[in-house]
Order: structure tokens, then sequence, then C-alpha cells
């Protein structure tokens, strides 16, 4: 298995094609898996033999070394694509398109024609050919442009991803008994299948932005989901119940499916649920308490919606970790928020997000219940072998506390760990930035790189700004025209431990950056036409272990309840 597993890599895996694909590393591990090569035995084999080497989550290879994979490939019929193995350049593809005709030795296809490759953008091949290509077990298509009418697609695919799949449903004839993922992100989808599938190994299922659905059929069929991904699905009006009879679901996505009629309850038995978006998706609880029985829910992200309260049992999720609440703009009162649950052998990551809520009251009980959560959360770190990293909270407030000793006006602040470095007492780092959204008229509108939109507007880096190419950690931060309203004044806290603000960016022991780079400093991604984001000032505080003990809420938080305007304060 190893020299398939290394043609794979020269031919697919250790290039840049889909480097925009999250988690490209572990996607090739996976897909060699589906395609039956034990890759961490055969890629630990490749790697004493120096055939690849990884980097920073990439594998790498040589040129010379993914040449005389190619030239592998092509060996018996270098002119004829149609008899090779793999497919992995756009021309190739083309001519076997033209050629229509059957390829039986076609296992494996990987397309991703780049920006700059602006020739093949503009063209189009018909699609008759892929009906040909009967053994085809890996299908990757990203900016590839087909037309005609898709009548079959091998029943032997294991993974399948196209982007802007073009067709407004799926082959009748397709039901590939070992498919593992579908992914169909952009598609123009209207209707995924009729009546019930049986996909008995489909694991992941994701046709995100696809703006042509209208509903998801019956999922019966399909025992093993464990990801289903609909995020961005704005015409998409119904779910079929089938949805709570999926028992090993773990995440699901329905952000932004703003024309969704979706019971909530069919989905509160679902126990096995860690991570369930329902952010800006048109939802309702016929018996809200219901949400308690997602025990093993860890984020939940109820963002963008129209509730004045929550349900006081989401205390009862004590392994939840992540409560996202941005732009929930009629949310009075928050719940009492869960015990954190010791856990063993897992990196603590933890936020709160109430951006955007301005009709929050009682803010008095709410600074109270968020510093509670938040020394619980350390009291379960050190009570435990639980590894902490980092703790984000985003609220209402106007000043910096003063319990943040080390402040600077702007978006940075210069950071000297080397006094505290050797002190076994020090376990971290506290960090806060006052943030202002407010309208600007003059703002013309501007996102960096291109970042798609559920990346955030707004990031943190552990580096000074004389660093060039600062590595950025997102946060859930979304700045949209249509829900700012008015001038908003948040405090962004973050607590990061000892290692965790070290080893930034990497988290690579082999990889520490020297300590003259450090700093906390602030970055916006994204100022939407007439919305800026402003961060004023900046504040820091070497955390030790005596801090922990002796911190309490008039320290950290302090509000007139009775006061128009909320401030976060804290005393001397």
């Amino acid at each position: 298995m190893e020299k398939e597993i290394f043609l794979d890599i020269a031919c697919f895996f250790s290039t840049d094609q889909f480097r925009g694909y999250d988690g490209w590393f572990e996607t090739s591990k996976k897909i060699l898996g589906y395609r039956g090569f034990y890759p961490e035995i055969g890629m630990k084999v490749l790697v004493e033999k120096s055939l690849i080497s990884y980097h920073r989550g990439k594998i790498c290879m040589h040129d010379l070394l993914k040449e005389l994979g190619k030239t592998i490939v092509r060996e018996k019929t270098p002119k004829e694509p149609r008899k090779w193995s793999r497919l992995w350049d756009y021309k190739d593809l083309q001519k076997v398109m033209i050629e229509n005709k059957e390829a039986k030795n076609l296992e494996a296809i990987v397309i991703d024609i780049e920006k700059y490759q602006e020739e093949f953008l503009q063209r189009t091949m018909t699609v008759d050919a892929l009906s040909k290509l009967i053994h085809l077990k890996l299908l990757m298509f990203k900016n590839v442009n087909f037309s005609g009418i898709l009548n079959y697609l091998s029943n032997e695919m294991t993974y399948l991803y196209w982007k802007n799949y073009p067709f407004m449903s799926l082959p009748s004839s397709f039901h590939p008994d070992q498919l593992v993922e579908l992914i169909l992100p952009y598609s123009n989808i209207k209707e995924l299948w009729k009546d019930t599938r049986y996909l008995p190994n489909l694991e992941i299922l994701d046709l995100k932005y696809s703006q042509n659905l209208i509903e998801m059929p019956d999922l019966s069929g399909v025992p093993h989901l464990r990801d289903l991904d609909l995020e961005g699905c704005t015409k998409i009006v119904r779910i079929d119940p089938s949805i709570g009879t999926l028992r090993e679901l773990v995440r699901l996505n329905l952000r932004n499916c703003k024309n969704l009629f979706l019971n909530l309850n069919i989905i509160f038995g679902l126990s096995s649920l860690v991570v369930l978006n329902l952010s800006a998706s048109a939802i309702y609880f016929k018996s809200p308490d219901a949400i308690g029985n997602l025990h093993s829910l860890v984020i939940l992200n109820l963002g963008g919606n129209k509730f004045v309260t929550l349900p006081n049992t989401i205390k009862q999720l004590s392994k939840l970790r992540f409560l996202i609440l941005e732009h929930c703009k009629q949310l009075k009162y928050l719940p009492e928020l869960p015990t954190p649950k010791k856990r063993k052998n897992h990196k603590y990551y933890g936020e709160l997000n109430t951006f955007n809520c301005p009709n929050l009251s009682e803010m008095e009980l709410i600074y109270r219940m968020v510093f509670s959560w938040m020394t619980q959360i350390f009291e379960v770190h050190w009570q435990s072998s639980l590894s902490f990293n980092r703790l984000n909270i985003v609220i209402p407030g106007t000043e910096i506390p003063r319990w943040f000793s080390k402040q600077n006006e702007g978006d940075s602040i210069s950071m000297d760990p080397s006094p505290v470095m050797d002190n076994p007492n020090w376990i971290g780092v506290a960090c806060c930035a006052l943030l202002v959204a407010l309208h600007d008229p003059s703002n013309i509108g501007n996102r960096w790189r291109n970042l798609p939109f559920d990346f955030g507007s707004m990031g943190f880096s552990f580096q000074n700004k004389q660093v060039l190419n600062k590595t950025s950690r997102a946060l859930p931060i979304h700045l949209q025209n249509d829900l700012v309203t008015g001038e908003l004044d948040h405090l962004l806290i973050l607590f990061a431990s000892r290692e965790g603000f070290l080893l930034f960016p990497s988290e690579d022991e082999t990889d520490m950056h020297g300590l003259d780079t450090r700093g906390f400093t602030t970055s916006i991604y994204d100022h939407p036409k007439g919305l800026r984001m402003q961060v004023k000032s900046c504040g820091y505080r070497w955390v030790f272990k005596e801090d922990l003990q002796q911190l309490n809420p008039n320290m950290m938080f302090r509000g007139n309840p009775s006061s128009r305007k909320r401030k976060l304060l804290s005393s001397d």
C-alpha cells in the first residue's frame, strides 16, 4: 500500500491544491483511509524512507519525487489519460471528457482551478463522460464548470467533494454504499434525492450555501451520519422529521437558514450532539426546557435570534464550553451558566459572546454570573489534569477594569514576560480590549484577504506590532450593517495559560518564539460598508496562583443597575 499512498501524495496531497480547504492535512489522511490504504502505517514508512515529511500541518514532498510519482502513473500510456489511475491536471481531464470513452482504470480525480488560471475558469465541459468512469472512488472538483445532464456517478465512490455542483439533484442511480463524505458547497441542488436513499457509511453531508435547496429528504437511510451542514441554505423551508432518528449526529449547522421552519424539539433528543449552530435561523421552541437533554453539547450558537430569555435548563449542559449569543437584540436575561465538568486529557477552550445584545438588563447580576462561571472553570482546571489553553468573554462595557495593571491607548500593547518567566506561581496572562462598533458613512467597506463570511470580523495575536506577518487567532465577532444599529461598547476579556501564551502561535514546543516579540495585538478583518470597529484601548495582567485566590467580582466587575449607562469597572 505504500506505493499507492506515495502516488496519491505525489499527484494530489503534497501540492497547494485545495489550500483554502480547512484541515487539508487531516482530510488527506482520511481520504487515504477511505481508499483502503492504511495511512498511519504507510505514511510512517514513507517518512522513514525520506519520501515525505511533515511541516506545520502539511505533507511535504520534493518536486522531483512528485514528478516521479506522476511519471509512474503516466508510464504505460503517457498520451492517453483515460487509461491512467489518477487525474490531477485540467487539460488531461478535458481530454478524457472530450473522448467520452470508458475509463476502467481511473479511480481518483482531484482538480482545482485557481483564480489565476483564467483561461480554464471560463471554459465549460460536457458532463457525459463522467458516466463512463465506473470505478471512480475519489472525486474532487473545485471551480470546474460542466454543462449537460448528469445521469450517472460511480457507485464505488468513497469521497465526493464538488464545489459549485451545477445540477439540481444527484443522479437517481447514485447509490454509493461506501460513500463516507458527500461535500457539495455552493451547489445548485434543489432536491438532494427523492424518498429514502440508503447510504450506510455516510458520515458527513455538507450542502452549505446551496441557495436553491428547498428541503432535506428522508434521512433514515443514513443512520451513521455525524455531521450535517446546511449553513447559508437560505431557501430551505423544511427538514424531514427523520433527522430526529440520527443518534450518531455530532454536529448540526443551520446557520442563516432564515426560512427554515423547524421545531427544535425534534433534535433535542439527539444526546450525541456536540456542536449546534442555530444562529440567524427561523427556529422555535415548543418545549424549550428540552434543550437540557443535549448532555454532550460543547458548542451552542444561538446568535441573531429573537429570544428574550433562554431556557434555564441550559445550566444542565455540563460539557458546554462555548455559548454564542451575538446579535440577540431582544435578549434581556442570561440563564444561569452550567457548572464546568472535570474532563481529563483535553485542552480547555471556553467562550461567552454577548456582542450586540443591547437590551441586556440587570447587568450587575450578569457580571457576577459571568465571574462565577469564569472562576469555576479555573477551579476545575487546577483541581484536575485538564490542560487549560484559553478563555474568551465578550460582554458590554465602557472601561477596562483597573485590575488589568498594564494599559495602553490604541489597539495593541507590548508585553515583556522575562520578569515572570522563572516564577513557579505564574500561570498565565489576562488581556482586555475596549471595542467600539459605530456607524461610519465614509467607510466604503473593506474585507481583509477575502476571508469567508463565517471567519469573523476580529482577531488577536500575542505578537507585538513590530512583528511582520503576524499570526492571528480569529474571534467569532461578526459585524453586519443590518444588525448593528447604534454605537456599541464592549469588552473582550481573554485568559491564556502560560503554555498557550509562550507557544503562540504554533503550540509547538520546538517552535517557541522570542520573548522580545511579545505583545497583545488586535486586528480588525472586516469593516462593512458604513460600519466600523475600533479598539480604543488594551490592557493586560500577569496572573499568578494567588491572584485567583484573591479575585472577587468587585475587583473585576462593578456596575450600577439603576444607572442608564452601563459600565464595567473595577476597584483599586
